[in-house]
This record gives C-alpha cells, sequence and structure tokens, in this order.
C-alpha cells in the first residue's frame, strides 16, 4: 500500500492486545448496557469500527493514514456516548467531545502541514530520517513547551481562580519582595546600559551576544508573568 501501512512484530502485538482488550470490553459491558438500553447492533458496529481505528493507528506509517484511524475511532466514541439520547449529560458530553475533537483534529493538521512544510513528506520512516532538517527549527523544544503549557494542575484549578485568589495574594506577601518592581527596573537599566556598551565596544558586543538573547528570554518572560491578570 505504497508504505502507507506496516506490519511487523510490535504491531502483530499490539493489534492481539487491541482485540483481546475490545473483547473484554465487550463482555464485561454486556449486562450495563443492556441495563440501559445499549446493547443494540450500533453499539457492537461501533465498537468493532473503533477497534479497526486503533489497528490502523498501529500499523500507520504515514501521517494521513495515522490522521485517518484516529478520526474512525473518534467518530466511534462520540457516537457512543451520545447513545442515551434521552440523557440531557449524554448529549451534552457528546456535543463537547465533538467540538474539542474537532478543534483537536484541526491543530493537528496545521502541525501536519508544517512538518510537510519542512520535510516535504509525510511518511514516518522519511520524517524519522530527516531530522537533520528539523534541528534549526527547535521543533523539540517547542514540542516540550506545548506539553509543559497545560500540566494537569493548572487545568484543574484554572476554572476555580477565584476561590484560591485570597490564598495565592497571601502566598505572594510572604514570598515576593515588596519592591520587586523597583528592582525589576534596575535591572533593566542595568541591561540597557550594557548594551549602550556593547554598541559602542564591539568585541565587548560579539561577547555578550549570547548573554543578550538569554537575558531577553528570560526578561520577556517575566514581563509575561509580572502582566497577567489573577
Amino acid at each position: 500500500m505504497n508504505d502507507l501501512v506496516i506490519s511487523d512484530g510490535v504491531g502483530a502485538v499490539l493489534k492481539a492486545g487491541t482485540g483481546i482488550g475490545a473483547a473484554g470490553v465487550l463482555i464485561y459491558s454486556r449486562e450495563y448496557a443492556r441495563a440501559r438500553g445499549l446493547w443494540r447492533a450500533e453499539y457492537l458496529v461501533l465498537i468493532l469500527f473503533g477497534v479497526v481505528g486503533m489497528m490502523t493507528m498501529i500499523g500507520a506509517n504515514h501521517l494521513l493514514t495515522l490522521y485517518v484511524g484516529l478520526e474512525l475511532l473518534a467518530l466511534c466514541l462520540y457516537s457512543m456516548i451520545g447513545m442515551q439520547r434521552d440523557s440531557v449529560r449524554a448529549a451534552e458530553a457528546a456535543m463537547k467531545y465533538f467540538v474539542l475533537g474537532a478543534l483537536a483534529s484541526g491543530i493537528l493538521l496545521y502541525g501536519m502541514s508544517l512538518l510537510y512544510g519542512l520535510t516535504g513528506s509525510l511518511s514516518l520512516a522519511e520524517l524519522a530520517s530527516s531530522s537533520a532538517a528539523l534541528a534549526p527549527t527547535n521543533l523539540p523544544f517547542w514540542f516540550s513547551c506545548g506539553g509543559e503549557a497545560n500540566p494537569s494542575i493548572i487545568c484543574f484549578f484554572a476554572p476555580h481562580r477565584a476561590g484560591y485568589k485570597p490564598f495565592m495574594e497571601k502566598i505572594a506577601k510572604e514570598t515576593v519582595p515588596a519592591n520587586l518592581e523597583q528592582e525589576m527596573r534596575r535591572s533593566y537599566l542595568d541591561y540597557a546600559m550594557s548594551v549602550i556598551v556593547g554598541r559602542a565596544l564591539p568585541d565587548v558586543r560579539d561577547g555578550l551576544k549570547p548573554v543578550h538573547r538569554r537575558v531577553l528570554y528570560a526578561m520577556s518572560v517575566l514581563g509575561n508573568e509580572w502582566n497577567r491578570p489573577y
């Protein structure tokens, strides 16, 4: 299939595990589904199509194949969540999941387009072999920033800022110096003087270039944190 799908030992083991897991789900969910009127033909078909989607992702050797398997699994999950048509919570959960899934799908496709623009291919094997082309873009750094941007603790506390705001203010009073803003202004002045001296003296300027980049990055981060509303 033009190397869109591969079959190897690891993939066979993972596919077998997926099939066994799906069989266990069908066995253990039978009584639960029957009690709620969900044990119907479409329930079984959706589970089987979801298994096909997972197996497609396991054997994918191309980003488009991976995307097709992911969307096949996601569409089955959307439908299974909304099968309880008389339940308001099930309908709400299915709608929210669908909207978030569509947003995530768009972001994923945008990332794939960036990779295609950088390497000229969507094959996973070619992407792995073209790491030299990806190195100048610092992709590992940005991927790590994206992964660390929304840790679980932040996602948990974000909707409840009003509740823990007094607690955070008390911690800030105990830990943050009262003259922090003055100290930051003084540091800005010191750095401005170093830039002026660097411009006036070329030898010093060349030696300070790496330091300038790090200081500018640190100051931009501090400025964003200082101006962020709580």
